[in-house]
């Protein structure tokens, strides 16, 4: 199901402070080119089955006696081509070479004694990332050379270089587990062990967030949860202060992955001007939609509730809205078009709902099942989630069990 983003974290790197941006953008590009198998419109960029057309050399060929910096200037060519063929063993070939082109020119960056410090942390980078790009075709030969360069790196006396291979093992430890349907609690086992050796910083806590935030979409809520709970102790212990700006969001979170089975807390106005009592609807089913008139996935869930409001309105079922709209005015006009039959807590007068940041709603529509006595059932209960969940809960929408049995006889 489609879903509306609420917001966009990104990060700088801290842990190598000289190549601040190059973690997250090789880590883009080599996602780009394992995803993207269609040929460039530049017939330089394109490559062949063999890798060459009749006329060029080998754009694989790494240069012979190139400095640091034209190696450089190598690898980015090489990975700005693309394959010439959709075919998938023809796309698989051209990643190998690829690799293959990238990782040798990197090691001879590492083995120059006239590079610096950047360009030899560079080419470490590069490597590791192709790595990552190889075991999309390769995950056996990729973990192996991650093991095998990460044990080479760490003999380096430059500290720097033995956080980012330290970082780059543990990035592919997950991805293998993830790769081999292992248990998400392992992932965040990963993770825990390597911020006791290293700390936290800027780019493992970006890290962190993103696999906490692909465990809870996959379903993993309580693995997610302790991945965020494992976030903030760490925090907390940093001595960084910008580190300790994310405490709220990531509590926040916390609080949201944790919702199953506790009790959901509920404030604020609603659309007509009364404070909303949450303590009215114990005793009955509720659906608490966090939305806004401009996510389009919300205005599409909208005639699903209906029905099952109409359903199952009458046998203990009710709807909550909780509104994120910052413009008043198209809240009124959508609420006057569509006549939505149910209450809705609107943001207050700086355009911000408190329920949103007290569970770090950061897309919508966000819907929850809560029980008759406040506890959550569901996290994700939309579409046919809400209509099975109802019908285990209250019955078939055909029929009520308070409803009296026909009698058949004459």
């Amino acid at each position: 199901m489609s879903s509306c983003p609420m917001s966009s974290r990104q990060r700088l790197s801290a842990v190598i402070g000289l190549s601040a941006v190059l973690l997250s953008c090789h880590q883009v590009t080599a996602h780009a080119a394992a995803s993207d198998t269609s040929p460039s419109p530049e017939s330089a960029e394109k490559d062949t089955a063999s890798g060459r057309s009749a006329d060029r050399p080998d754009p694989f060929t790494v240069p012979a006696q190139a400095s640091a910096e034209e190696l450089l200037d190598f690898i980015r060519s090489v990975k700005r081509r693309r394959p010439g063929s959709r075919n998938p063993d023809a796309v698989a070939e051209h990643i190998r070479r690829q690799v293959e082109a990238i990782d040798q020119a990197a090691a001879a960056i590492q083995a120059d004694d006239q590079a610096t410090d950047r360009q030899q942390l560079m080419a470490v980078e590069e490597r590791f990332v192709a790595f990552s790009l190889l075991a999309r075709v390769d995950p056996a030969t990729a973990w192996q050379k991650v093991v095998t360069l990460n044990r080479a790196v760490r003999q380096d006396p430059r500290p720097v270089f033995v956080d980012v291979a330290d970082f780059h093992l543990m990035q592919a430890g997950i991805s293998k587990i993830r790769r081999e349907h292992g248990e998400p609690d392992d992932m965040v086992t990963e993770l825990s062990r390597y911020i006791d050796q290293h700390g936290i910083d800027p780019v493992v806590l970006g890290f962190a967030e993103s696999l906490g935030t692909r465990l809870s979409r996959s379903g993993h809520d309580q693995a997610a949860a302790r991945l965020f709970h494992l976030l903030i102790d760490a925090v907390r212990r940093s001595d960084s202060e910008e580190l300790k700006q994310d405490l709220p969001f990531l509590t926040s979170t916390a609080r949201r992955l944790s919702l199953p089975g506790n009790v959901l807390k509920l404030t604020g106005t609603t659309a007509e001007g009364q404070p909303f009592n949450w303590n009215s609807y114990r005793g009955r089913y509720v659906l608490v939609q966090f939305w806004a008139t401009w996510c389009g996935p919300c205005r599409a869930e909208i005639p699903e509730i209906r029905r099952q409001l109409d359903r199952y309105g009458e046998r203990g079922f009710d709807v909550v809205g909780v509104n994120l709209d910052e413009d008043p005015a198209a809240f009124a006009a959508f609420m006057k078009e569509t006549e939505l039959p149910w209450t809705n807590i609107v943001p207050d007068a700086d355009g911000t709902n408190p329920n949103a940041e007290y569970y770090a709603i950061t897309s919508l529509p966000t819907l929850l099942l809560v029980d008759p006595d406040g506890r959550v059932i569901s996290t994700d209960a939309r579409g046919e989630t809400l209509s099975r969940l109802l019908a285990e809960h209250l019955g078939p929408p055909d029929s009520s069990p308070e409803e009296p049995q026909s009698d058949s006889s004459p």
